[in-house]
């Protein structure tokens, strides 16, 4: 959660200042003009895959395969992002990671409610808000400082190894299946304020 939240809001608040600094298109630095069709694009395939994909997705994949999906992609996008000058690459690994986000955006609130103990959602929703309020305070300003100092594949390489860390968080907290006897036990991770994650055993 505070990783996509961390990712997402470093992302967003240094976008335009990475392409004009790093990317040219016909000879020339991105004007504000080519910017506000980085913004267009992504914010389309935010629209698509909310709208055309996600439905599909949740019908051949658990929210876990999905949460690991977002993050990969996010992670090899922003890789892919810092490591290359073309704007023809560019945009292929914009359209991975952003589809990973968008992949993330619905998943990560559905299960903050799942896994949180019986009675706790009113206060954990207002952790996540308080979450997501810091990181959109602390995230551009370490964006910004790698950004003034052009650092702009640091910036990207940053962004992908939080987006790592998501991943690396998600596997550790997934549900895991055991076989028992006659019955399929899955043990699960709740999180519950003040005490942490802690498991249970479902059947």
């Amino acid at each position: 959660m505070a990783c996509f939240y961390f990712v997402l809001s470093m992302y967003m608040s240094g976008q335009a200042l990475f392409l004009a600094g790093r990317f040219t298109w016909g000879g020339h630095v991105f004007s504000l003009e080519k910017v506000g069709i980085a913004f267009a694009f992504v914010a389309l395939i935010n629209i698509l895959v909310q709208t055309l994909l996600m439905k599909w997705l949740l019908h051949r994949a658990s929210e876990e395969q999905l949460l690991t999906a977002g993050f990969l992609m996010m992670a090899v996008g922003f890789v892919g992002v810092g490591a290359y000058r073309s704007v023809a690459v560019l945009v292929c690994f914009l359209a991975i990671s952003n589809v990973g986000a968008s992949i993330l955006r619905p998943v990560v609130v559905s299960q903050l409610s799942k896994r949180v103990s019986a009675g706790q959602h009113g206060l954990v929703m207002g952790i996540n808000q308080s979450i997501y309020a810091a990181s959109a305070v602390a995230a551009p300003l370490l964006g910004g400082a790698l950004l003034n100092g052009s650092h702009y594949s640091f910036w990207a390489f940053s962004i992908a190894a939080i987006a790592a860390a998501g991943l690396i968080a998600t596997l550790e907290l997934r549900p895991v299946v055991r076989e028992g006897t006659s019955v399929l036990k899955v043990r699960h991770k709740t999180f519950t304020p003040g005490k942490g994650y802690c498991e249970e055993i479902g059947q």
